[in-house]
């Protein structure tokens, strides 16, 4: 399954703004579940005021509880 060009972008975004030290951590609410995650976020200053526009959300407890590892790819002649 490829990963999504706007996934790439975003990940890409996010790699500048840790090279820029510009990037955080913030408990956030989920609006569809309401469930309470950290999500690491961007940050960059306008109008005297820190804007903070999250790409990501951190798992709470082990991952690989919530996710399953991809298959490997098998290759056929």
């Amino acid at each position: 399954m490829a990963i999504p060009e706007s996934a790439v972008e975003n990940f890409r975004i996010l790699q500048a703004a840790m090279k820029n030290g510009d990037v955080g951590l913030l408990e956030v609410t989920d609006k569809n579940t309401g469930e309470v995650v950290d999500a690491i976020v961007t940050m960059h200053m306008e109008d005297g005021m820190i804007h903070m526009t999250p790409f990501a959300f951190m798992v709470r407890g082990n991952p690989f509880d919530r996710f399953l590892a991809p298959e490997p790819e098998t290759k056929t002649h």
